[in-house]
């Protein structure tokens, strides 16, 4: 895996300082919300660290752009042990930091690994399978027609070793990932927000199996460190966050910024700096 370390200001090499692994939302690659976030909190005096998924942006990894949150987890414990072996690191001071679709998956790895010691999530996307199929079935085929879908591509891939792709993103593809028409997702489309060179839009249709099935919501009932999350209400499923939050049994904290919706919180400066001065201010 290829990743991004961010040291802080005036950074000292014979100090330890706290240090978070940052990941961002569902298809995406470091250069995007993660090292938006990360640059930020590094200029609060953190050590951070963004990387690509396995099949993702830089990674090594074949089928490429395969949303398979076991791989998924997996890849954020392997960022922490980076992390933990780092000599400037504070190894009592881990956080991790989930933005979007990436929440799930950092608060399963959360509840699996001790060495992270607080767990914060950003406009997380928290779904279950009940909440996958009432978002999903309103796609072409269904819940049911996409996991047929993912069940054939897999199998063709397991005998041809060629993966079907469609759209990871698009305003006018409806088997596209993410299609929502008018401008719903253009931070994915938009070469001067998201869509840059490093972007790949494509999403293996095997995805669909593990993404549906996916439950992000139930890890709060395993998970015993701190957790805060900040959210808002015209944020990605709210009712998520919130059944999420009502699992936890610990330390808990959430924060609604409502002035700003998904998109804004990943990029635009106003709403990252928001979000991150209740996150800093919160671990601080």
């Amino acid at each position: 895996m290829k990743g991004h370390l961010f040291l802080p200001a005036n950074f000292d090499a014979s100090q330890k300082y706290p240090a978070a692994v940052v990941t961002g939302s569902w298809t995406s690659v470091k250069e995007q919300m993660p090292d938006e976030y990360a640059s930020v909190m590094a200029k609060d005096g953190f050590i951070t660290l963004t990387f690509d998924f396995t099949g993702f942006g830089e990674s090594e990894g074949q089928p490429r752009q395969v949303e398979d949150y076991k791989l998924k987890i997996e890849d954020i414990k392997a960022a922490v042990t980076f992390l933990t072996n780092h000599k400037n690191v504070d190894t009592n001071e881990i956080s991790g930091l989930g933005v979007c679709a990436s929440s799930g998956y950092m608060a399963h790895a959360t509840a699996q690994d001790e060495r992270i010691k607080k767990l914060v999530l950003v406009a997380p996307w928290l779904h279950n399978p009940e909440i996958a199929r009432s978002i999903y079935d309103m796609r072409p085929g269904g819940t049911d027609g996409l996991l047929q879908a993912a069940k054939e591509a897999k199998k063709r891939y397991a005998e041809t070793g060629e993966m079907e792709y469609v759209l990871a993103a698009s305003e006018l593809d409806p088997l596209s990932a993410m299609y929502v028409p008018h401008g719903a997702f253009d931070y994915y489309l938009s070469p001067a927000k998201a869509a840059g060179k490093v972007y790949d839009n494509r999403f293996a249709v095997s995805s669909w199996e593990p993404w549906l099935t996916f439950d992000g919501i139930s890890a709060g009932k395993e998970i015993s460190q701190p957790v805060f999350i900040v959210h808002s209400e015209s944020g990605a499923v709210p009712q998520g966050a919130k059944d999420f939050y009502g699992h936890l049994k610990g330390e808990k904290d959430i924060v609604w910024l409502n002035d700003y919706n998904q998109q804004q919180l990943y990029f635009e400066e106003e709403a990252v700096n928001a979000a991150m001065n209740e996150v800093v201010n919160y671990l601080k």
